[in-house]
């Protein structure tokens, strides 16, 4: 969808109605649009307007009221940068218009015509100051409010989805520096991006989020970051600041404060401001660090006649201008403690000035100080003072720690394992090093037990450190590989030295539930080829030592029967049974006369159990000699089960 279009015609008559109509609303108040967040909190039927700020004795968020309660129901607000005032609508019935000055006085503009499908929770103002842009219904059509004209005029436009899917958003927030339009889709819980040009809202490209449920209040600040205020999952009410990642989609939560039911927020970004960063943050005496001073100036017009003061703590020296992108004269800087630039031009956009500043010796301690721009329009405060981006607080100090010249290894002594490479790599904020080894890195590599030394540099300081190397020679042997067969058992016996209180750790691949972790000697059977594992230590050092050994279980399920037995209680072969070198578990053993008959039966008995076989009797009967025949189903320790069957003499 296109925003309209107008006739010079309508745009001299829009202006003079506006001028007209301006004149009954005198008693408005102008915000100052420096970046504040405006929050409209509704509870009751009524919203109260608030501004968002970061209390700097806390760290919290917390809601500065506007005024007293509007008495009106207000969401879909919107800042205009052209009148320094806030718009928002009736979201639900009929769709009064209103605005809101900075006393938070609330001033009923009428009726908007032709408004469709309501609720209207989420609004925000197009960069230009024209149109106030609702969405209706969660986000299934789009509304744009004419604020030009005399009366308001407003059309409609389906939105649709590019995944199909159903969205629920309750904000939307216009990106100052690129005129995008997004929200967060409550169903979904992800980032969305709306599309005017083909009324389309992208659902697809930014991932879901566990974070946020729910954003009702986004706004965008003057460096292209976005805000929002809404709730944890599993939450009914606000109570999270996030910043949102409009790259990633990722949402963070930065900030909580106090709970709120109903929300709805916007923010001025189209204003100049100032962060001020220090590269690096912890420093030392007698070195170099870097100072960003980023400006971004959102006003859509080229500021002139600024002025740039930034005045460093005594000690420190600029040494370099790097960067200066902006018309002005420097009227002092490199040689000096202090950056200023008079009747600067700051061009729309975002730029920065670096600098390099020389930090004097003993200049020990943490220091803070801000830069300032003044000379700016009344609508943008005049004045205002550099931010620290780290911090919530806003505007703040940016903070530099500067500490002594030092270096240390946190121990006295290392032990060096065998065969091992150890890293050395001391704590130091130093800027030049200086091994014993010769070596002049920040850290070095040994393979060798010794007294490691080393010295750090700059300027005007030094500092020295050194550390003990030792190593103990230790040895572990498991022995060679064996083969046993399936069933039997073997001890496995390590040799070993250099361990004064030995520690034993035992693994097996594939795994063994019957393997003793921790014994010095333990027993295994395996059931198939097996890899057994021995990481020993000691118990009051650091190292360890490895060694292997496999297993291979060979299979031989071969089983004895005998073909003849003689049950005449002389103490041999009184029994019929099945024999095998290993333990084998003899499932079911059968046993049939010439005619068919089952004259035995038994299951679940092992091999070689003498006492559980035949006898030679049926139903208390001898039996008369003869052949007899036997089947027999048998499962071996690696759990294959095989049948087998065959004949056996009985003799009498």
């Amino acid at each position: 969808m296109k925003l309209p279009e107008y006739s010079l015609f309508t745009i001299l008559l829009s202006a003079l109605l506006v001028f007209f109509g301006s004149l009954s609303l005198q008693s408005q108040v102008p915000f100052e649009c420096n970046g504040n967040f405006f929050l409209s909190l509704t509870s009751g039927g009524q919203s109260q307007f608030y501004t968002l700020e970061i209390n700097p004795a806390t760290g919290g968020v917390t809601f500065n009221p506007l005024g007293t309660t509007s008495g009106f129901r207000i969401n879909g607000v919107g800042y205009r940068s052209t009148d320094n005032l806030i718009y928002g609508v009736s979201p639900v019935n009929a769709q009064f218009l209103y605005q809101i000055d900075a006393t938070g006085q609330v001033f009923d503009l009428g009726l908007l015509n032709g408004l469709s499908t309501p609720p209207y929770y989420a609004g925000d103002i197009t960069p230009n100051g024209n149109f106030l842009v609702l969405l209706g219904n969660g986000g299934t059509v789009v509304s744009t409010v004419n604020l030009g004209s005399g009366n308001f005029e407003t059309t409609n436009t389906s939105l649709s989805t590019t995944s199909g899917r159903n969205v629920f958003c309750t904000d939307i927030a216009f990106d100052p520096l690129t005129g995008g339009i997004y929200s967060f889709d409550g169903v979904q819980q992800r980032l969305v991006k709306i599309d005017l040009s083909d009324n389309t809202i992208d659902d697809e490209t930014y991932p879901t989020t566990n974070a946020a449920d729910g954003i009702g209040a986004l706004f965008f600040d003057s460096f292209g970051s976005l805000w929002g205020y809404g709730n944890s999952p599993g939450e009914n009410d606000a109570r999270n600041l996030y910043q949102i990642n409009i790259e990633t989609g990722s949402v963070v939560v930065r900030q909580t404060g106090p709970p709120s039911p109903g929300k709805d927020g916007c923010s001025c970004p189209y204003n100049i401001q100032m962060q001020k960063t220090v590269t690096p943050t912890l420093a030392v005496s007698c070195s170099e660090v870097s100072y960003q001073f980023l400006i971004a100036n959102l006003s859509g017009n080229a500021q002139t006649g600024i002025d740039f003061l930034d005045e460093l703590p005594t000690g420190m020296t600029i040494t370099e201008i790097t960067q200066n992108p902006y018309i002005g004269n420097v009227v002092s800087g490199v040689g000096t403690n202090e950056l200023g630039i008079e009747d600067m031009v700051i061009t729309p956009g975002i730029d920065s000035i670096v600098i390099k500043v020389f930090l004097e010796n003993d200049l020990d301690g943490i220091y803070k100080n801000q830069a300032r721009l003044s000379g700016l329009p009344e609508r943008f405060g005049e004045e205002n003072f550099s931010d620290d981006p780290l911090t919530l607080i806003r505007p703040d100090s940016t903070a530099l720690i500067v500490e002594p010249l030092s270096i240390s290894f946190n121990s006295t002594e290392l032990q060096l394992c065998s065969g091992d490479t150890l890293f050395l790599a001391p704590i130091s904020n130093g800027a030049n090093f200086n091994w014993n080894t010769g070596e002049t890195t920040s850290e070095i590599s040994i393979t060798e037990a010794g007294n490691y030394s080393v010295t750090v540099t700059n300027d005007c300081e030094m500092s020295v450190d050194a550390i003990n190397i030792t190593q103990e020679p230790q040895a572990l042997n498991i022995g060679e590989d064996e083969t046993i067969a399936l069933g039997e058992a073997l001890t496995l016996r390590p040799q070993y030295f250099g361990f004064n209180n030995p520690v034993f750790s035992w693994s097996a691949d594939p795994p063994s539930v019957d393997l003793c972790p921790d014994c010095p000697r333990p027993v295994v059977q395996p059931l198939f080829t097996t890899t057994y594992k021995l990481e020993m230590k000691d118990s009051l050092a650091t190292c360890s030592i490895q060694d292997s050994i496999v297993v291979n279980v060979t299979k031989d399920r071969q089983v004895f029967v005998p073909n003849a037995f003689s049950p005449n209680s002389d103490g041999l072969n009184d029994l019929f049974t099945l024999y095998s070198k290993g333990p084998v578990i003899i499932k079911r053993l059968e046993i049939f006369n010439r005619w068919g008959d089952l004259v035995f039966f038994i299951e679940g008995i092992d091999t070689n159990d003498e006492t559980l076989g035949w006898n030679g009797f049926f139903k208390n009967e001898r039996m008369n000699p003869g052949v007899y025949v036997w089947q027999a189903e048998l499962e071996f320790l690696d759990g294959v089960v095989e049948r087998k069957f065959g004949d056996v003499l009985l003799i009498r």
